[in-house]
């Protein structure tokens, strides 16, 4: 079939993680499913990737208070350039 890809996963069971049992990784292509660092650098992956961190990647997505600044912004430049042809 066309339009298909085929990924190859490597599965993780043994975490060594408090917070999660699994973890999946999707190879690049090249990269040999036998390679004996693998299962380490899984684990390193595992290790340098703390929940902080992914709370902290949250925390700079701007908010609602970014998102209604722009809004505001937006309307305010908008009513400037729509004034001319009003009046």
């Amino acid at each position: 079939m066309r339009g298909i890809s085929q990924k190859r996963i490597v599965h993780l069971k043994d975490t060594k993680s408090k917070y999660f049992d699994e973890a999946y990784f999707v190879l690049k292509s090249g990269v040999l499913e036998g390679d004996d660092g693998l299962i380490k650098e899984a684990e390193r992956i595992i290790g340098n990737t703390s929940i902080s961190q992914i709370k902290d990647d949250e925390k700079r997505g701007g908010g609602l208070v970014a998102c209604l600044m722009g809004a505001f912004s937006g309307a305010i430049v908008t009513f400037l350039i729509c004034l001319p042809f009003v009046l």
